[in-house]
């Protein structure tokens, strides 16, 4: 093994059945990094007949002249050779095929050997591709959901105003949309034995039931007895199929490629789905809710935690999961921004400013406030947090109902100011007691010291009311 390749082989056994050998390699040019996977075959002899290297091979350093497409040779992607005995002269490495980086077929199978070799994953910087090796392989065919993305035509019918909860003007209404959909595809199984001149396997699409082929067109489905028109273009090189609806349509048609190759066929199939129109915000307007949200953000250092995809993930493609997506990232959004942190002078989260310390004291010296204290809550958490919830769930609606968020907050408000008076009457009466003896105008006053005490709770309270 030469000195510059130390560190940076990785080097397995031939694989069994069931048990497929895995590698990430980086680029044969890269500068560090594991750059090649030497496979031994049993028994190999001194000479290191037998023996099969893969690399990655992409357009840098020595290999610059290296293709993202073209003639099968010259295109980038993962490389394979294995060493032959040839008679009179020795082992020499041979050139078994490759499996290029952007094409539909992801495998290829090594001459004089079992094994074929799989392209499973590649980074789009052309940074590391992973590779699997497997003692044989079944012919399939999948298809691989790309960009898709609505895009708006424009209003059907008449637009509200309305405005954010940051008070921002927006137009609400309903939009036609026209829907792009791009659907690749991989196949395994059809790697043939590498040689440039061997046919490639056969790709081809359908829409709807309808034949459609490259460079492009367009191709009409039939859908419940309805004829929807759709533009098509097919990638020559990938077979890359990619569908743009006509705007204002709603339905959905299957998609099917069939990949034929060495005597064998595999099928796969996935669904179109053109919503045809949404009801929310204008386009124009809706960068208004991000500079809405930035603002809170800016103002409390605070960001809603980033979402994340479940997994396994469901069909984004699928109209509803692409709406309950959305309205739920809309309601945290709202919720942030109607529930900012409380913050003290120093910028800190109320909440630490209050948290007792280790003795249970707070950060002034004092105790903790009790029920019968000026400073508690002029209405217990179980009287407060179902409000707080259906205020929240209001600011959340806002979007996709404006009128009945504005009456539920106008009910949670009402609710909360009768709450508030009684809570004000109730406390009135308790500071009464504090200081009075008796009943009505007959009360007589107790000493100095707890006059200056109910003196104290009265102002208290009142400032605080004073500044609700």
């Amino acid at each position: 093994m030469p000195d510059a390749l130390a560190g940076r082989v990785v080097e397995a056994p031939f694989p069994q059945p069931g048990a497929p050998v895995t590698a990430r390699l980086v680029p044969a040019s890269a500068s560090n990094g594991r750059c090649l996977l030497l496979l031994h075959p049993p028994g190999e002899p001194a000479g290191g007949v037998g023996r099969v290297y893969v690399e990655y091979r992409v357009p840098e350093g020595w290999d610059a002249g290296m293709d993202p497409l073209g003639a099968s040779l010259s295109r980038e992607g993962v490389v394979v050779h294995s060493v032959v005995d040839i008679a009179n002269t020795g082992p020499r490495v041979w050139y078994r095929g490759a499996v290029p980086t952007h094409s539909p077929d992801t495998d290829v199978t090594v001459a004089t050997t079992p094994l074929v070799v799989r392209t499973v994953a590649a980074d789009p910087d052309r940074r590391w591709v992973d590779v699997s090796v497997t003692a044989g392989a079944v012919s399939a065919a999948e298809i691989v959901r790309g960009l898709q993305s609505d895009g708006v035509v424009g209003p059907v019918g008449d637009l509200q105003e309305t405005r954010t909860p940051c008070g921002d003007p927006v137009r609400r209404g309903t939009f036609a949309t026209a829907t792009t959909a791009a659907f690749g595809v991989r196949s395994t199984g059809f790697g043939g034995s590498g040689v440039p001149v061997d046919p490639q396997p056969t790709v081809s699409w359908s829409v709807g039931g309808v034949p459609v082929a490259a460079p492009g067109g367009t191709v009409d489905v039939h859908v419940d007895g309805a004829v929807f028109t759709l533009d098509y273009t097919v990638e020559p090189e990938t077979a890359e199929l990619v569908l743009t609806s006509r705007g204002g349509e709603r339905y959905e048609t299957p998609a099917v490629v069939t990949v034929s190759g060495g005597g064998t066929t595999s099928s796969a199939t996935a669904v179109f789905t053109a919503p045809g129109w949404v009801e929310g915000i204008h386009p124009d307007d809706v960068a208004k809710l991000g500079d809405c949200l930035a603002r809170v953000a800016q103002r409390y250092q605070r960001m809603p935690a980033p979402f994340r995809r479940p997994t396994p993930e469901p069909p984004w493609s699928d109209l509803n999961t692409r709406r309950i997506a959305e309205r739920a990232w809309l309601r945290r959004a709202f919720r942030l921004i109607a529930e900012p942190p409380d913050l003290d002078a120093v910028g800190r989260e109320g909440e630490d400013a209050t948290r007792p310390g280790p003795g249970g004291e707070h950060p002034e010296g004092g105790a903790r406030p009790t029920a019968s204290d000026p400073g508690h809550p002029l209405l217990p958490h179980d009287d407060t947090d179902p409000l707080t919830a259906r205020l929240h769930d209001a600011v959340a609606g806002f979007v996709d109902a404006p009128r009945d968020a504005v009456r539920e907050a106008d009910h949670v408000l009402r609710e909360l100011a009768e709450r508030f008076a009684d809570a004000v009457t109730e406390r009135r009466r308790t500071l009464r007691r504090s200081w009075q003896t008796g009943d009505g105008e007959h009360a007589a006053a107790t000493d100095t010291e707890q006059l200056r005490l109910a003196l104290r709770d009265y102002r208290e309270l009142a400032d605080r009311l004073l500044h609700v």
